[in-house]
């Protein structure tokens, strides 16, 4: 049975298996080891970054990764694990953020490639606002 549950550093690096996961299939490069990416989940965390997560059989298969600004709420990280998609998790944790965020304007990034997550955030109501182009 799928829980919805705040995180903590007792799941960071759990979440970075998930985030690594995460930039591979978004094609980005990266170069940092499970542990590199354990000890950035947790900076996140202990630098006013919450998470919130889809548990099953006591394991994250889902995530988001947020913080709550003054004048927004910024998505930095969300990802389903590819054998739990299209079940709604991504959704539950987006309704989620947003009752937290109580209003504020939700913003994230998506990789340029990532077609099948700039439908479903469409879908969900979110417009494009601006690119970033790098070289």
């Amino acid at each position: 049975m799928h829980t919805i549950q705040n995180l903590d550093f007792s799941h960071a690096m759990q979440l970075a298996v998930l985030d690594q996961k995460l930039m591979l299939e978004e094609g980005g490069d990266n170069d940092k080891t499970l542990v590199q990416l354990d000890i950035r989940m947790k900076n996140w965390l202990s630098d006013g970054c919450e998470a919130v997560g889809v548990i099953d059989a006591g394991l994250v298969v889902a995530f988001c990764l947020y913080r709550l600004d003054p004048d927004a709420c910024l998505v930095k990280k969300l990802y389903v694990m590819e054998d739990e998609r299209r079940r709604g998790l991504a959704t539950r944790l987006l309704d989620t953020v947003a009752e937290r965020a109580q209003g504020l304007p939700i913003q994230l990034h998506v990789a340029s490639g990532n077609v099948t997550a700039f439908a479903f955030y469409e879908q969900y109501g979110f417009t494009e606002w601006y690119r970033t182009l790098i070289k």
